[in-house]
């Protein structure tokens, strides 16, 4: 049986509605689902690959992407390195 508390979603949908069509910045593409549902348009990933972690070149490349596209925020999990996303910022 599937449960999906109704309630709880429409919270997320009302407060994230403004925020449709934003630019967002990853550190790995394991965010993509939440995008999707909130509207949300991925301008870059701050991990190039995988795994590999993200060159100097490959963060001015996310900065120049992050600035065109307006990117709101940088979205990354607690156990990846925190000074790139940083610097992006």
């Amino acid at each position: 049986m599937l449960f999906r508390p109704q309630g709880e979603l429409a919270g997320w949908l009302g407060r994230m509605r403004p925020l449709a069509g934003s630019g967002l910045v990853l550190y790995h593409k394991s965010w993509n689902y939440f995008a999707n549902r909130f509207n949300l348009k991925i301008v870059a990933e701050l991990e190039p690959l995988p795994g590999i972690p993200p060159s100097p070149a490959h963060l001015a490349g996310v900065v120049q992407a992050a600035k065109a596209q307006d990117a709101k925020a940088i979205l990354i999990e607690p156990f990846y390195p925190v000074k790139p996303a940083e610097f992006v910022a």
